[in-house]
């Protein structure tokens, strides 16, 4: 069934257990993140709208799994993006895909629980 408004076909996107398209996230400036598996690996990408028809590559090379992808994404209050990147890991970003840091969470800290 197809709802109202626009759609988009995300491309490039490969589907392997738990992976595929993992994650979308929107800006307050009409942008699309999203996160998804490709042949070669997970990936950060964005849309500088849902007409647009090119993603620009944020981040790529992120390991890619069968199962336990992560693939959560969230801005936090600084404008900043959080990604779950596995059962045991974050990365945080700025919007344009620079790499902040890299968070190994607690142990028995979720990853979906870190950054709901």
């Amino acid at each position: 069934t197809q709802l109202g408004g626009p759609s988009r076909t995300i491309p490039d996107v490969v589907e392997n257990g738990e992976s595929g398209l993992m994650g979308l996230e929107l800006d307050g400036q009409g942008r699309v993140y999203v996160m998804l598996t490709t042949k070669d690996d997970n990936r950060i990408e964005r849309f500088d709208s849902f007409d647009d028809a090119t993603p620009e590559v944020l981040v790529d090379g992120i390991r890619k799994n069968s199962f336990h992808d992560g693939g959560r994404l969230r801005f936090g209050p600084d404008g900043t993006l959080w990604v779950s990147q596995d059962a045991g890991s974050l990365l945080h970003v700025r919007p344009d895909g620079a790499l902040i840091e890299r968070v190994k969470l607690p142990e028995g800290v979720a990853y979906a629980d870190a950054i709901a």
